[in-house]
């Protein structure tokens, strides 16, 4: 099944003053600007030359844009002009390697093109990666009416500008939305959606990586083509809540606003007040039921039902609202109460009706009015349900549901009843642990059996205005218990990881590379599957806030194996050789152990000697050699090279994609991946390009947290060994074209070799022997995998819960309210933490007392910080008020960088200089901006630090 389906197009031809056809510059740009209606999401200029019009788009602050060009020479120039226009972190330019467009479908709100003939993308390409209701904005495009009929565009009309066309992408009806915890105000946990398959391909991943267990997430709605959830976050005075609302289609943030105080327990950590229609979302924040406008997220409205609603649904233009004894109906518009009664479970509601369940009955009632239209006992519903009794009232396609069982039971009940007149059609008890749903003319009722570890879900299929059983069935497969109910579409059944039921056959598929949050599980509209982030290792290699949709309309690849290739482009000349100090900081972490610790001596007493701001957002750890300091700012895709001593500018280097981690330095080469999934290699010395690999199988972009990224990133630090680059591209070996490693000859960027690898993406680390990666070891002269499995001490990797997790992954999440639980930790094999440093003797980490560390027995410690010491020296300095983000080890003291605990903004960050020996302070500095996590490195005999806020420290020998 395809993810995207061709549906007509409406096209009308803009309307600009005098405008050329194939006009360039700010003018266009303010051309498309007031044609796409719109001011977020992803905009992309197809054939842009120079940079300016790509820059123009960007200036509003409101789009991410990308400029895509067969030129090849036109791409540095442009990319300079986007930095020299300061909007480098909200545009990109890239070079399209074919004459398709390089993106995944239903992905851009905005295209631009100011001469689509010239171009070369045929409109059907066009067509394809627009998402629903986003807008195209042709130039030079009169005389293509073929093209849009080919194209399935069947209306357009010519306007007096000419050569320009306005092209809107309706919304494909077979997509369908999820407005409440249970789908929507039928509760059904069904949705119409018919082009939701088992997922095949990422479409976006959102921020943050990880969820922490029961306190991360409350729910998530979606309609309108946006997403709204709400996300626990640390804030001065305790955690919050925070409402936020994405593009459905590529997940760009659209807007994020407090939501209230945190107020769950941990076995009532979902919000079924959160509800959402077309143009609103609606939920309770503080206590008061509350609307906020879907595009800004600004409050349009409150309500007052009479008491603190503990459900809430929307249903044309009534909200219903209940607790655990009445319900109330209220108009959207004007707040009034339209009606109320007394209930035992939230009504369901559909077709301008609503049931009502109460004291062993059911009643249809009049949505509008209230007005009463037939009231019938339900046999075997007892007059006053117990506080374990499960309750549900469910409505499809004519037929009233009630469900009914007692908490953590698989036994229950289902009645159904003629939504007109409430006959009785059928009761049946059962087993229905997995879930009950309806569908148009039949019921499944799920069951897993705990005891079986094989096909051990269960399907009965019943005939919906019968009750006789039509199929009975175990699915195919091991199914995990979870936490969550199955959910269903029109063509397929959700649950546990991953899985999916064709409803037509019976069959079972699992891609279990991910999973969601406990309670909440994966959500299925839009054509797409959404999975938020989690706290568990359980056989995931996914990570993040995730969109994923089954096979898409392009086919990526040539061969069935999805194989795919890498491709080299390369410049003329070398770099010339440079010697390595023992002072140097090549690589991530120091060293290909990743220990981030250094033989060089730092002095006892630290002063600031100077400070750079070099960028505007969060900058990676610095490395070091030659006399120069490296380091690269994501947001921004430049990597920058600083005079050490001084930080004087010596140069700066814009990539293809997000450069996650600060380049390695091995012999005048300068070499560093990006999330567009090359790997480039410059001169170390001047920031000259020598060569790119893409190392992902296809050029393709997909949404990577508000940006353009691909499925297949270099993850995390290349590590070089003997001349020899070793990296990995893609993200999970479950995912289309799978996760490849590669090595690479780091003068020339020639492939050594390229093997499939397992897990998730990640960096090498290496004991100089053997190549490590999310838990496999290889062998650095082909590939293969190595033997055993064993954990070599005194390198870098993630303890072991239910499997291996990349180091990468689990550096990507550190703030508590996101991070808390996750059952793994970082390790060295001596020491375990958050962030963690060590050498041959000494280990050093910080950490925070959560269930898992040592004296959890003690409660009082919840959640307080300490930092550690295991091997020669052993200390713990307990609740140290700062949260450790980065620590460079020298042989004889630690140098430790924190933030505040209090994420009181009047508190300030602070450096320390700790003794090895005994864990005693020795020094304390406050710093200016908050250390970026593992934001701490050190070479001839200087300590450097980087901020969030985009600055580079330097700190040296102070005076007593």
């Amino acid at each position: 099944m395809r993810a995207c389906r061709l549906v007509p197009l409406t096209v009308v031809l803009l309307c600009a003053a005098t405008a050329p056809a194939a006009q360039e510059g700010p003018s266009s740009a303010e051309l498309a600007a007031k044609a796409a209606g719109r001011d977020r999401g992803f905009c992309l200029v197809v054939g842009e030359t120079d940079g300016r019009l790509t820059a123009a788009l960007a200036s509003g602050g409101g789009f991410y844009v990308q400029g895509c060009t067969r030129d090849a020479a036109a791409v540095d120039p442009a990319r300079r002009a986007l930095a020299d226009a300061g909007v480098a972190a909200r545009a990109s330019i890239v070079l399209r390697e074919a004459d398709f467009l390089p993106y995944a479908d239903n992905l851009i709100n905005l295209v631009v093109c100011p001469d689509f003939k010239a171009a070369g993308v045929p409109i059907a390409e066009v067509v394809r990666v627009l998402a629903p209701d986003g807008v195209a904005v042709l130039g030079n495009a009169a005389g293509v009416d073929a093209d849009l009929a080919a194209a399935g565009v069947k209306e357009h009309a010519a306007l007096p500008q000419p050569g320009w066309v306005r092209l809107v992408k309706p919304v494909d009806p077979g997509l369908g939305v999820w407005t409440q915890l249970k789908g929507g105000s039928d509760q059904s946990y069904v949705s119409d959606d018919t082009v939701v398959a088992p997922w095949k391909e990422i479409r976006w991943i959102g921020d943050p990586r990880w969820g922490s267990l029961y306190m991360s997430y409350a729910g998530l709605v979606t309609a309108g083509g946006r997403v709204y959830y709400k996300e626990n976050r640390a804030a001065d005075g305790g955690n919050e809540w925070q409402l936020v609302a994405r593009d459905a289609w590529n997940g760009c943030e659209l807007w994020r606003v407090r939501s209230g105080s945190i107020w769950f327990k941990t076995y009532d950590y979902t919000d079924e007040t959160l509800t959402c229609d077309d143009q609103c979302v609606f939920l309770v924040e503080d206590k008061t039921l509350t609307a906020r406008d879907g595009r800004t997220g600004k409050v349009q409205a409150t309500y007052d039902p009479g008491f603190q609603p503990k459900v809430v649904t929307s249903c044309g233009k009534v909200l219903v609202a209940s607790t655990t004894s009445r319900c109330t109906a209220l108009d959207k518009i004007s707040g009034k109460v339209l009606w109320g009664r007394a209930c035992d479970s939230h009504p369901a509601s559909a077709d301008g009706k609503a049931w009502v369940a109460a004291a062993g009955q059911l009643e249809a009632v009049e949505l509008d009015s209230g007005k009463s239209l037939w009231k019938r006992p339900v046999e075997g519903l007892p007059e006053k349900p117990s506080m374990t009794m499960s309750l549900t009232v469910m409505h499809k396609a004519g037929v009233v549901y009630v469900v009914s069982a007692e908490r953590w039971k698989p036994i229950g009940q289902v009645a159904a009843l003629d939504a007109k007149d409430g006959k009785l059609l059928w009761k049946r008890d059962g087993r229905f642990s997995h879930g009950v749903l309806p569908f148009e003319h039949e019921v499944w009722c799920l069951s897993r059996d705990p005891k079986n570890k094989e096909d051990n879900m269960a399907a009965l299929v019943l005939d919906s205005r019968t009750g006789e059983p039509g199929r009975q069935f175990k699915i195919k497969g091991t199914v995990m218990a979870k936490c969550w109910g199955a959910r269903a579409t029109t063509q397929c059944i959700l649950y546990s990881n991953g899985w999916y039921v064709n409803r037509s056959s019976g069959d079972g598929l699992s891609n279990p590379a991910t999973r969601s949050p406990c309670g909440l599980g994966q959500y299925p509209a839009n054509g797409l599957t959404y999975y938020m982030p989690h706290h568990c290792d359980c056989k995931v290699t996914l990570r993040g806030f995730l969109a994923l949709s089954g096979p898409g309309e392009r086919r990526w690849f040539a061969d069935e194996q999805e194989t795919g290739s890498p491709r080299l482009f390369t410049s003329a000349g070398q770099a010339p050789a440079a010697k390595a100090e023992p002072s140097d900081w090549p690589t991530y972490r120091a060293d290909i152990r990743r220990s981030d610790s250094t033989s060089a001596a730092l002095p006892e007493k630290l002063a600031l000697l100077w400070s750079q701001q070099i960028g505007a957002t969060p900058l990676t750890q610095a490395t070091a050699a030659g006399g120069l300091i490296y380091t690269a700012e994501p947001a921004s895709r430049r990597v920058f090279a600083r005079d050490a001593a001084t930080g004087e500018a010596r140069w700066s280097f814009v990539a293809d994609g997000r450069v996650n981690h600060p380049p390695t330095l091995d012999k005048g080469l300068c070499l560093f991946g990006t999330g567009a999934g090359s790997v480039y290699c410059l001169d170390a010395a001047t920031g000259r390009e020598l060569w790119r690999l893409r190392a992902a199988p296809v050029q393709k972009f997909i949404g990577v947290e508000g940006q353009f990224d691909s499925p297949w990133p270099v993850a995390g630090s290349v590590l070089v060994v003997d001349g020899v680059a070793y990296l990995s591209a893609g993200r999970s070996s479950s995912q289309s074209g799978g996760l490849w490693l590669l090595a690479v000859e780091a003068a020339t960027g020639k492939v050594k070799w390229r093997v499939r690898g397992g897990g998730s993406g990640d960096m090498f680390v290496s004991d100089g022997k053997s190549l490590r990666h999310t838990g496999v070891f290889y062998n650095p002269a082909d590939g293969s995998r190595l033997p055993g499995g064993k954990e070599i001490p005194g390198i870098l990797y993630c303890t072991r819960y239910l499997n291996s997790v990349s180091v990468v992954d689990y550096m990507a999440t550190v703030e508590p309210s996101l991070s808390y639980k996750k059952h793994i930790e970082l390790t060295d094999g001596r020491i375990k933490g958050d962030c963690i440093a060590f050498n041959d003797k000494t280990s050093v980490a910080g950490w925070r007392y959560t269930p898992g560390t040592p004296g959890w027995n003690d409660k009082s410690k919840t959640n307080k910080y300490f930092m550690y010491a295991a091997g020669q020296a052993s200390w713990n300095v307990f609740d140290t008020r700062q949260h450790i983000m980065g620590i460079v080890l020298t042989e004889q003291r630690a140098y430790v960088a924190g933030r505040p605990t209090s994420y009181n903004p009047r508190d300030r960050s602070e450096l320390w200089v700790v003794s090895l020996a005994d864990g005693k302070s020795l020094q304390v500095l406050p710093l200016e901006g908050v250390p970026t996590y593992d934001g701490l490195s050190a070479a001839g005999g200087r300590l450097y630090l980087a901020t969030e806020d985009g600055r580079l420290c330097c700190f040296g020998p102070g005076r007593d």
